[in-house]
């Protein structure tokens, strides 16, 4: 079996320096203007084993880690204090993903940064794909998962990463919600062979 391993789901250039002064995070008074998360999966040429499609995202879900920072934009110092590994399922009644405990936006322009990935990897409802190590919720940086892949290729999981970075809720917006466009992270390797006119071949063997 495969190991897989992503550290961290982006690399970020051009950084401030400044970084959060408090690891743990007060949420404000909730406005009533809870965190809702839209999803787009992008596409490429790659051929892929089992690729991960836009209703196959809806069918299994995808996890997030988050980082309030108050008013700095994120930088490497900061840690997934807001989500950790959060399960966000498609509810097919009402057409939007849905999470629980619900959060909500801070007040005073408090930024968070979102990373999520898909599948929703958990070893107790994801056999196919065994979690090895995954970031710890006061660990700086990026989050990092690291999985074994399945060698039945008919059970590989297409792994698939997306950031949202230093957002803030806009009381002018209409549309506050947090937009996450999904990469696809893996690529399928496929190999074939043309026998030489030397080679014989007798009852198929």
């Amino acid at each position: 079996m495969k190991k897989i391993l992503f550290l961290g789901f982006i690399a970020l250039t051009a950084l401030t320096v400044t970084s959060c002064s408090n690891d743990d995070v007060v949420e404000a008074v909730p406005q009533n203007q809870a965190i809702e998360f839209g999803t787009y999966l992008g596409r490429d040429a790659q051929a892929r084993a089992a690729e991960l499609t836009k209703t196959g995202l809806q069918g299994k879900g995808f996890g997030v880690f988050a980082s309030y920072t108050n008013t700095d934009d994120w930088t490497t110092s900061a840690k997934p204090n807001f989500m950790f590994n959060q399960e966000v399922i498609y509810n097919t009644t009402s057409t939007a993903w849905e999470y629980s405990p619900i959060k909500y936006w801070p007040e005073s322009a408090g930024k968070i940064s979102f990373f999520a990935y898909g599948p929703y990897l958990n070893n107790e409802t994801s056999p196919v794909a065994t979690i090895e190590t995954m970031t710890d919720n006061n660990v700086q940086g990026a989050p990092t998962v690291t999985f074994t892949q399945s060698t039945d290729v008919t059970k590989m999981v297409d792994f698939v990463a997306a950031v949202s970075m230093n957002e803030t809720y806009d009381e002018n917006k209409t549309n506050n919600t947090v937009e996450f466009t999904f990469k696809h992270e893996l690529t399928r390797v496929s190999f074939s062979a043309k026998l030489g006119d030397g080679y014989y071949v007798e009852n198929g063997e």
